[in-house]
């Protein structure tokens, strides 16, 4: 199964890494449009359409991975691998708050 599961899954997070990329880059455009004293309220709304449509294909390529988990490993191992993707993202938070607050630590000193 890994032999399945493991190409499909890379390509499936470098695709999702480079629309979470498109994302920041438009949220960055929002962001600089609110600061204009009077924002093109059609530039607006075509970036919010834009992080929208972006969201959806981030949606949708987790749909897929779970469609490709659901026909190449059993239940045991569907169970296993949300146990395990659960527990290293959690890790993943806490490890994250940790650094932000050693950054923060040494601001203050």
């Amino acid at each position: 199964q890994a032999a399945k599961v493991y190409p499909a899954a890379s390509r499936l997070e470098k695709e999702k890494a480079e629309i979470l990329k498109a994302i920041d880059g438009e949220m960055g455009v929002l962001k600089d449009l609110l600061e204009e004293s009077s924002p093109d309220v059609a530039r607006l709304s075509a970036g919010v359409a834009k992080v929208k449509e972006l969201r959806q294909g981030l949606q949708e390529k987790d749909r897929e991975f779970e469609g490709l988990l659901e026909q190449n490993l059993n239940p045991v191992q569907r169970a296993k691998y949300i146990l395990f993707s659960v527990e290293f993202y959690k890790r993943v938070g806490a490890g994250l708050k940790r650094a932000r607050e050693q950054a923060e630590a040494r601001r203050r000193f």
